[in-house]
């Protein structure tokens, strides 16, 4: 009889008491991790908050660029219609209309005393037909040219028009390039009596002098504000992330009870199995093998039939075993595991390529979980996909370990639904996914198929 109780190492054998409870090296609730949690908390505020400053800052910058441009372009326009009226008008007569020579001086004279201290760039007198009747730039007296729409505006409207521009129109040739002016377009009526537009420039220090006083008084207030905001939001976000920490240690902590609980009733099951059941039909093997050989006739035939069924029996519940509770894993490592599983493929011409560093180190139930995946996986492509290469690879970083089975077999659909009894990945999915991981099945078919699964590690 070929069939023997003690024949082969059984996982039984490797471990025939339940032993002690073995739980993963997970995260403690202690000082350090606090110490951790709360350097990422106040690391992360930092960061939201200074983004969030900055998303503040730059739009209030801009505001407060665009609020004072505004203030300073209708402060402009009420200072030039003021010193336009009061000062410069009363000075054009008949005689700097008619551009007699030194009938301009006091008009000169006024000007330049702005242009000295930089009040005022530069000075122009429309006439309704686009004629320039005087401007301290001497070149452009008596020239005409088209009313810009600022000008017709002044005109029309009979109020003063200021713009904040560059110095860019047909009049402006002999303008500095590249300077912003405030352009006051001022109507006024002459002493001579005719309504002329006084165009007045201004440098853009007043702008900028309002920018700056303005950022300078509200910035740095806002800032403040927002800082305090998240200063008092911190706390908050501090006891929040303390408890997601301890949820998350408990949890895992679960996980880790469930998988050891898990770990031994499989090695009870695997110890009554083979110390009971085994053993019995083992025995019941051995007598109806003797009473064969003894009993003639069809009665012979029979108990040899029925020895038969008692070893296969055996070696069917042998196999369970190994299913149950792989004493291969503790023997051999994960990688002397999956490169005993995928044995049978490599027998039947698949070539199986493991890549499964036998140097790494992880605790019983990560290296469970992902035998099961790649056990399952390999079992899956020795009856349904006729592959003739399989890959299987695992990639442990510092904070997940990842293990890959590829194939390049008949593949199948996704979407549509399995077929009856196939749920062996389905149960690894879940159990993967009880200890914080992922599992993914991809396939096309005529392509393959490729299972990855993604343990977090401690």
């Amino acid at each position: 009889m070929t069939t023997t109780a003690a024949g082969g190492r059984t996982a039984a054998e490797s471990s025939t008491s339940p032993g002690p409870v073995r739980r993963l090296a997970g995260p403690r609730t202690g000082g350090a991790t606090e110490g951790r949690v709360v350097r990422r908390a106040v690391v992360r505020f930092a960061v939201v908050g200074g983004l969030s400053m900055l998303l503040v800052a730059v739009p209030a910058v801009l505001a407060i660029r665009a609020i004072a441009r505004d203030h300073a372009v209708e402060r402009g326009a009420l200072n030039g219609m003021l010193w336009a009226s009061t000062t410069l008008a009363p000075l054009v007569d008949n005689d700097v209309l008619a551009g007699r020579p030194g009938a301009a001086a006091g008009l000169d004279a006024a000007v330049r005393r702005r242009q000295t201290v930089r009040e005022v760039v530069r000075v122009k007198v429309w006439a309704d037909d686009g004629r320039i009747v005087y401007s301290d730039e001497e070149r452009l007296v008596g020239r005409t040219f088209a009313a810009t729409e600022a000008v017709q505006e002044a005109r029309s409207s009979g109020v003063a028009v200021a713009e904040f521009d560059s110095a860019e129109s047909d009049e402006n040739v002999f303008e500095p390039g590249g300077e912003r002016f405030i352009e006051v377009y001022a109507p006024v009526t002459a002493a001579s009596g005719d309504e002329l537009v006084f165009e007045v420039y201004y440098p853009d220090d007043g702008v900028v002098a309002e920018e700056r006083e303005l950022l300078l008084s509200v910035v740095p207030v806002a800032l403040v504000a927002l800082l305090l905001l998240q200063l008092a939001q911190l706390p908050s976000a501090l006891v929040m992330a303390r408890r997601i920490e301890r949820d998350e240690a408990a949890r895992r902590r679960l996980v880790e009870q469930s998988a050891a609980a898990s770990d031994l009733e499989r090695r009870r099951v695997a110890r009554d199995l083979h110390d009971e059941v085994i053993q019995d039909l083992a025995g019941v093997g051995y007598t109806l093998e003797s009473l064969a050989d003894r009993v003639p006739g069809e009665n012979g035939v029979q108990l040899a039939r029925a020895r038969d069924i008692a070893q296969r029996d055996v070696e069917l519940l042998r196999d369970m075993l190994t299913e149950i509770y792989p004493a291969d894993l503790d023997d051999l490592g994960l990688a002397g595991a999956v490169e005993l599983h995928a044995a049978p493929l490599r027998q039947q011409g698949t070539q199986v390529r493991v890549r499964v560093p036998r140097e790494v180190r992880l605790d019983r139930t990560a290296s469970t979980l992902l035998y099961r995946v790649a056990r399952e996986a390999l079992t899956n492509v020795d009856k349904h996909a006729a592959a003739t290469r399989v890959d299987v690879v695992l990639e442990v970083g510092p904070r997940a370990a990842v293990l890959t089975v590829s194939d390049d077999g008949a593949g199948f659909d996704t979407a549509v639904p399995r077929a009856p009894g196939h749920v062996g990945l389905s149960l690894v999915r879940d159990t993967v996914r009880e200890a914080g991981g992922e599992l993914t099945l991809t396939s096309v078919p005529g392509h393959g198929t490729s299972v990855v699964a993604s343990l977090p590690l401690a």
